[in-house]
């Protein structure tokens, strides 16, 4: 797959809060007759007979305290007049697996401070435990608990682990569904379906509806130019091309307007369209306009010289073709493997619709002279030799090639 890489940052804290929900235990589907056809995530209470992976948690608490966890409960216990106690006695339980016991301390918690909504995730951790996904789903839903697990499923996803992935943006769905209206929300469902959309789409599988995920997300998100980007890229794939300009339009159009990689995205599907007239009007807005960052903004500005001298070349302006394809070379510098058949194809063509130009077949040999492709830079001119063999210029040419490729 590709495409333009952007970073959508999950907040740090995020992996310290849903590393409990990584380690406590292994994964498999329930229902819940309350929640309708709406599948849920079943969670194992570790195995107790095996050292706790959160043994470390109490310890982090009580400020490096070496003490096992009785030791751990002892101490919090003790300090009651500390607001955070019940919260830190429900932790302590959760390390020892006694989730009944973590749920009654986090409810306490919630007591002392109702807005504390820390203490909340960790008491949705620890009813989904018991199987009491009801009230967990409310308490992650009042907690924004859909954000960690939209972090959950794109580390694992990125971790190679997709399958596990698509479970945690599922259960992002289900907190999110359950959520109260807010920015937040709305946030999370958009970013949780994009990225099932993507994740579904690089791993190939069949069974699942990559253009259903993208356009949820699009009707959570549907000003985020990117995600518009994305989906049309989706569908030029899929060969739809009248939903990847409508969807493109939308990003660079109505959305970010002055955005170099969107204009030529939008004039690359244009001229797969076969509307030449439209790819050469993008791809021009496109190389007027200025982003945030230069190194992008060049690379796209490649690809818009490229489009233009594709455009040229499909209405036989051979030179103009030429001359566009020189200026995609001059911004990268080199000629890549996958673009030498192409200008092969470009060059040959405009030598062919004027034979009789001696300037291009110079222009062009001294374009491959300039990033060191000597041999290539031969041919052109000892083509232009046959035709005139006499010219001073050629010969010039001859002799720099000769002098630098000699041993």
């Amino acid at each position: 797959m590709r495409f333009c890489i952007y970073i959508r940052p999950c907040r740090i804290y995020y992996l310290f809060l849903l590393l409990p929900l990584l380690v406590v235990g292994s994964f498999d589907r329930a229902l819940s007759d309350n929640l309708g056809s709406v599948k849920l995530l079943k969670l194992e209470p570790y195995d107790k007979t095996q050292p706790h992976p959160l043994a470390w948690l109490s310890q982090f608490y009580m400020e490096g305290s070496p003490n096992c966890s009785e030791d751990a409960v002892f101490l919090i216990q003790k300090s009651k007049h500390h607001s955070y106690n019940p919260s830190l006695l429900g932790i302590a339980y959760i390390q020892r697996s006694c989730w009944e016991l973590a749920e009654q301390a986090f409810l306490d918690a919630l007591v002392l401070d109702p807005k504390n909504l820390i203490t909340r995730y960790w008491l949705g951790l620890a009813q989904y435990v018991q199987g009491d996904y009801i009230e967990a789903t409310n308490n992650w839903a009042q907690a924004n608990a859909g954000q960690i697990f939209v972090g959950a499923g794109r580390y694992l996803w990125q971790s190679g682990h997709s399958a596990e992935g698509l479970k945690w943006y599922e259960l992002a769905v289900i907190v999110g569904q359950h959520s109260e209206e807010s920015p937040a929300r709305t946030q999370t469902l958009g970013l949780a379906f994009w990225d099932m959309a993507e994740m579904v789409q690089q791993e190939g599988d069949p069974t699942q509806d990559v253009a259903a995920y993208f356009e949820q997300a699009v009707e959570y998100l549907p000003n985020d130019a990117r995600l518009r980007h994305s989906l049309a890229n989706y569908y030029v794939s899929q060969g739809n091309l009248e939903k990847a300009l409508f969807h493109m339009r939308e990003a660079a159009l109505n959305i970010q307007t002055d955005s170099p990689i969107l204009l030529c995205a939008l004039g690359e599907i244009y001229l797969q369209s076969g509307s030449e007239e439209e790819a050469k009007q993008f791809f021009t807005a496109s190389l007027q306009a200025v982003g945030p960052y230069p190194e992008l903004d060049r690379y796209w500005h490649i690809r818009a010289w490229d489009g233009l001298s594709e455009v040229y070349y499909q209405r036989q302006e051979s030179e103009n073709s030429v001359l566009a394809a020189f200026k995609a070379i001059e911004l990268e510098g080199e000629i890549v493997p996958w673009r030498k058949e192409q200008l092969s194809r470009i060059f040959q063509s405009a030598l062919v619709a004027h034979p009789d130009r001696l300037d291009l077949y110079l222009r062009i040999g001294q374009l491959y002279e300039d990033i060191d492709e000597q041999a290539t830079a031969l041919s052109f001119y000892t083509q232009a030799l046959q035709r005139w063999p006499n010219d001073p210029l050629i010969h010039q040419a001859l002799q720099r090639l000769n002098y630098i490729t000699r041993p």
